[in-house]
């Protein structure tokens, strides 16, 4: 269900990313480069009115899907791990203590384009991916197992199949 901070959120959020070729479906973004899919998604939490931005890759060299979830990236994070503040950033995404601001949204939009945009572009090709990868930054989704990450990683993995 999509609380109306959820709302509230990705209406600020919604020009900024189709301005940078990003396709909203439901509250996830893509955007294709080359061979990878970018992905941008807003969590809500299960248990309050706090957000998360969560970020991935989606490698068509490893997979089909054109609409990836963003826990089905190849690789995949949270905006908090790359901006220089992560208290200050929780504290923008949070509306279960504070009422909805559009100042703070916007704030958050920001440290998304100068922080996190350029993560996603970094990983959009396999040698960022491979960098990524190695330094730790990789979430590996459920349903892959490690060894296929790692070929992922590597360069060995399958080629998807196309339909």
């Amino acid at each position: 269900m999509t609380t109306p901070e959820k709302k509230q959120l990705e209406n600020v959020f919604a020009p900024s990313l189709k301005a940078c070729g990003f396709k909203k479906r439901g509250s996830t973004w893509h955007r294709r480069v080359g061979d990878a899919i970018q992905v941008i998604n807003i969590q809500g939490s299960q248990w309050s009115r706090i957000f998360y931005i969560n970020l991935g890759v989606y490698l068509l060299e490893f997979g089909a899907e054109e609409h990836p979830a963003s826990h089905n990236c190849h690789i995949r994070s949270r905006l908090d791990r790359f901006v220089p503040d992560i208290e200050h950033l929780a504290n923008l995404l949070d509306f279960h203590t504070r009422q909805f601001e559009e100042q703070r949204a916007r704030e958050a939009l920001t440290l998304l384009e100068s922080c996190g945009i350029p993560w996603l572009e970094h990983c959009s090709n396999k040698s960022g991916f491979s960098q990524e990868a190695a330094r730790g930054c990789f979430m590996v989704p459920h349903h892959i197992k490690a060894a296929v990450a790692q070929q992922v990683v590597s360069g060995d993995a399958p080629k998807a199949s196309r339909p």
